[in-house]
This record gives C-alpha cells, structure tokens and sequence, in this order.
C-alpha cells in the first residue's frame, strides 16, 4: 500500500465526502487511461442506473425511494440527483 493511499484513507475517515472525491478522482485517472472503456464500463452504466432510479421516482410521487448501491457510485448518482427539483437527497456518505 502507498503513502499517497493511505493518507487519501485518512481523509476519507475525518472529511465527510472525502471518499467520494477520492472515487471520483480513481474514475478520472481511469478514463484517462482507457477512454473508451470507461465510456461504456462507467459513464453509460452510471445514466442507466440514475436514469432508472428517476423513473421509480417519477412513477411513485411523493413517496420515499431507497437507493443501496456500492460506494463508488455514489458521487455519480449524488451530482445526477442534486441537479433534481422537489427531491430531497440523503447521502450518508455524502
């Protein structure tokens, strides 16, 4: 394990949203490195997930939706969905 890893480690645990930069800078050092696959693998599958996640919403109004997914992609979906009128959002790893 690196320094650099586990000082990102340690930011995670003492700034709330510190993992997810942490995430989000992994997905850019990614797709820097294999554009086209992180286009398909992440980008695409991402939308497919906010997009299927807002058609729960918009097809139970005023109801509360419970989103579990694996920690990566929450940054993903918190930026799809704070960019929401009239959706109230909370991250606990926000």
């Amino acid at each position: 394990m690196t320094a650099g890893w586990r000082r990102s480690r340690w930011k995670a645990r003492r700034r709330p949203g510190a993992f997810n930069d942490v995430v989000e800078e992994k997905q850019a050092f990614q797709g820097k490195l294999h554009p086209e696959e992180q286009e398909i693998v992440w980008v695409r599958r991402n939308n497919a997930i906010a997009d299927n996640i807002l058609q729960v919403i918009r097809e139970n109004p005023g109801a509360s939706v419970l989103v579990v997914f694996g920690a990566e992609h929450i940054y993903w979906l918190k930026k799809a969905f704070l960019k929401l009128e009239n959706v109230g959002i909370v991250f606990p790893l926000a």
